[in-house]
């Protein structure tokens, strides 16, 4: 298996946020969400999954719920509702171009479905 290097990634990570932005383009997204869904993703990737954990996208599914619910801890909870949104945006744009399976989307919409119920539920109390 070949080791991949950080840099390497993060490169991978920039081409991949850069068809996220055509994508949410193209889905006629308005600009303040476009930009608001954008950052939450780098943040994501570049800042939670490579800086933080050490971790590639594909084994970033493993990592949602903590970084929504730990590495965004202080966060209000509007940005945590927009942050899981916009994981989700993302990894819908990863599957629209083929980059993740009809499966691995499932189970990241299964994910970010009950982050986002757990989210509301706490909003209610």
């Amino acid at each position: 298996m070949k080791v991949v290097s950080r840099e390497e990634i993060k490169l991978k990570n920039e081409r991949l946020l850069k068809e996220f932005k055509i994508w949410l383009i193209d889905k006629n997204y308005q600009d303040f969400t476009i930009n608001r869904h954008f950052n939450n993703a780098k943040i994501f990737l570049n800042e939670f999954l490579l800086t933080n954990k050490k971790k590639t996208l594909s084994q970033g599914v493993d990592y949602i719920e903590e970084f929504i619910y730990d590495y965004l801890s202080d966060s209000l909870q509007y940005e945590l509702l927009n942050n899981a949104n916009s994981i989700k945006c993302f990894y819908n744009c990863l599957y629209d171009y083929g980059h993740i399976s009809k499966e691995k989307y499932g189970e990241i919409l299964v994910k970010v479905k009950d982050i986002l119920k757990n989210l509301r539920q706490e909003k209610v109390r």
